[in-house]
């Protein structure tokens, strides 16, 4: 059942286990659709070889763990596809945004920030399904965001080696998608008003759609480098930009929704 195997495939099973099988259980009847289960990291402390891998590569563990869920949820025939999102990480992550250097990109960081402006959602190609020309073989790629597109350099049934761009075709039914949204972000701390640095930051999935304009957050999430070429081609220069990926955020003060001219038109 484990395609990754390892100590933190297995703990993350435990922890869904005696944590979350409700949280599943319902889950599982849910209509096909993208949903998550948030867990404290007080929660994956109790684990230490997860709380060790979480650490050194979140990135992996992560997959890992909704893997772990996936297969729980599929288990009980459902459809559903969903996240887990860790939250409520220890003083060890936080950092602000001025501080970030590219050491930080395999960390998890704790940012508290505000939300200075909301793009609008889109979405990206997370996996190609590719047909052989030679033998109609489906070959499959996946993708990295704001990257070139992959394509298979070998058929994987008849071995053909591509030499032409030809050599495959997309299956456009079968692609991946997944979506996203990018917000731009600041430092929340008042103290270094004038010199807080904005920043790009992305929202997937379940995510999109979920903060606005003004909203104070602290997010959890991991430094990725973005070419700073206008074509966003990694070849053409080795300077790369700072963009945060968000895994999860946590609401620091409710959203002001301002009421004029809503209700019933009463004066108290």
């Amino acid at each position: 059942m484990f395609s990754k195997g390892g100590a933190e495939m297995k703990q993350w099973r435990k922890l869904l286990e005696d944590n979350c099988a409700g949280q599943i259980h319902l889950h599982a009847t849910e209509a096909d659709c993208i949903s998550s289960i948030t867990i404290p990291f007080t929660l994956v402390d109790e684990y230490p070889d997860l709380r060790y891998s979480l650490s050194e590569d979140p990135l992996k563990t992560m997959a890992a763990g909704d893997e772990v869920l996936f297969n729980m949820i599929e288990d009980l025939n459902g459809s559903l596809r969903a996240r887990i999102r860790v939250i409520g990480l220890p003083d060890t992550c936080a950092i602000e945004i001025n501080s970030l250097r590219t050491r930080d990109r395999n960390r998890l960081l704790r940012i508290d920030v505000n939300v200075l402006d909301v793009n609008h959602n889109s979405g990206w190609i997370k996996k190609i399904d590719w047909h052989c020309l030679e033998c109609r073989a489906v070959n499959h790629t996946s993708q990295k965001f704001l990257r070139g597109r992959i394509k298979p350099w070998k058929c994987c049934d008849c071995g053909k080696i591509r030499n032409r761009s030809t050599d495959f075709a997309l299956d456009s039914e079968s692609t991946s998608y997944e979506d996203c949204q990018q917000i731009l972000i600041v430092d929340s701390n008042d103290e270094n008003e004038g010199q807080r640095r904005v920043i790009d930051a992305w929202l997937f999935d379940e995510l999109v759609g979920s903060v606005q304009k003004g909203d104070v957050i602290r997010i959890n999430a991991r430094l990725r480098l973005a070419s700073t070429h206008p074509s966003g081609d990694f070849d053409a220069t080795t300077l790369r930009a700072f963009q945060l990926q968000i895994e999860s955020y946590e609401m620091l003060e409710p959203h002001e929704i301002d009421d004029e001219g809503q209700g019933n038109g009463e004066e108290e």
